[in-house]
Order: C-alpha cells, then structure tokens, then sequence
C-alpha cells in the first residue's frame, strides 16, 4: 500500500478490479456482437429475401420485435 498526503492507495485491489471489469467487457462485447449478428441476419430474411413468402417474411418480423423486447 502506498500513502500519498493521506490517502491510501491499495494499488492490488484497484489492479484487481480493473482486471474484473476488463474480463467483463469482454464477456458483454461477445454477447452483443452475437445478438447483433443473428438480428441482422433475421432482418435480411424478414425485409431483403425476395425468396421467402409474405407469411415466412411476416413470422420473421415478429421475431424481430420479440428480440428486441425479451433478449
């Protein structure tokens, strides 16, 4: 531990939690890029795929909504 003009810095401890927060980002930018992939990818099936039929392409509208409400 360091004393600088009063103030104790206990550097392992903030070395610690940074680390933590870190780790955490990275967990949380995993799971975003995921959603953001499968959502983009059930946006071109329910607005791009000229292919599909209009209740296919309206099922995958639903879908969205739910992901965005639940997920």
């Amino acid at each position: 531990m360091a004393n600088i003009g009063g103030l104790v810095l206990n550097l392992e401890a903030l070395l610690l939690k940074t680390l933590l927060w870190n780790a955490q980002l990275l967990v949380a930018l995993f799971f975003i890029a995921g959603f953001v992939s499968f959502y983009l990818e059930n946006w071109g099936h329910a607005f791009r795929d000229k292919t599909l039929s209009h209740s296919r392409q309206l099922m995958y509208r639903v879908l969205l909504i739910v992901q965005a409400v639940f997920f």
